[in-house]
């Protein structure tokens, strides 16, 4: 399925000394998911993942990260 995760400039910055992390190693450190692309200055991205890789990373950098699964478009 496709995600879109966003980061949560507030919680990072509190986290990681006044500098917000590189959202794509943050994704990789922590699961399996493939990173499509990164856009909106390093703020959003885009991603690959099954269930298990969402709850994963979910569970891991759920206080720093919004994660939103894409609907996919029907065809008419």
């Amino acid at each position: 399925m496709k995600i879109t995760v966003s980061l949560n400039e507030r919680a990072a910055l509190k986290a990681k000394d006044g500098k917000a992390p590189d959202l794509k190693q943050l994704i990789i450190d922590n699961s399996r998911a493939e990173v499509l692309r990164v856009f909106g200055r390093g703020r959003f991205a885009s991603i690959e993942a099954t269930g298990a890789d969402l709850t994963r990373l979910k569970t891991a950098v759920g206080n720093l990260c919004v994660f939103s699964v894409v609907t996919e478009a029907h065809p008419f």
